[in-house]
């Protein structure tokens, strides 16, 4: 099986905001339910990722949980 693999890197101004990271992160998984292999960086640091987490955050879901794991 030929699988395409994507990597999407995000940082600064694209995951400054807690709106930024969601739509860095709907980004990745659209992209993915393409069946495309997604790895995605993220460096989202400061106060952003910090409200998004614990403000807005789908405490289900792969994403968050692997953000919480990283920061």
């Amino acid at each position: 099986m030929n699988s395409m693999l994507i990597v999407m890197k995000f940082g600064g101004t694209s995951v400054g905001s807690a709106e930024r990271i969601m739509q860095a992160g709907q980004l990745a998984v659209d992209t993915a339910a393409k069946g495309v292999i997604v790895l995605l960086v993220a460096i989202p640091i400061g106060i952003a990722a910090a409200v998004y987490l614990e403000e807005y955050a789908d405490r289900s879901s792969r994403l968050t949980r692997v953000m919480m794991i990283s920061i």
